[in-house]
C-alpha cells in the first residue's frame, strides 16, 4: 500500500506539475491578445474622449465669445 501511494503521489505531482505548465502557457497566449485588445480599446477610447472635450471647449468658446 505504501508503494502504490508513493507512486500514486509521483503521478499526480507530475500531472499536476504539467498542467499547470499547460495551463500558464495558455493563459499567457490568450492574455497577450486580451491585453492587446484592451491597450487598443483604451487608447482609442482616449482619443475620442480627447477629440470630445477639444470640440467641446471649442464651441464653449465661441458661444463665449458670441
Amino acid at each position: 500500500s505504501k508503494r502504490i501511494s508513493g507512486v500514486s503521489t509521483m503521478v499526480n505531482n507530475s500531472v499536476s506539475t504539467m498542467g499547470r505548465k499547460r495551463f500558464s502557457g495558455v493563459s499567457t497566449i490568450v492574455s497577450k491578445p486580451v491585453s492587446g485588445i484592451s491597450t487598443w480599446v483604451v487608447k482609442s477610447v482616449k482619443g475620442v474622449s480627447a477629440k470630445g472635450s477639444k470640440r467641446i471647449s471649442g464651441v464653449s468658446a465661441m458661444v463665449n465669445k458670441r
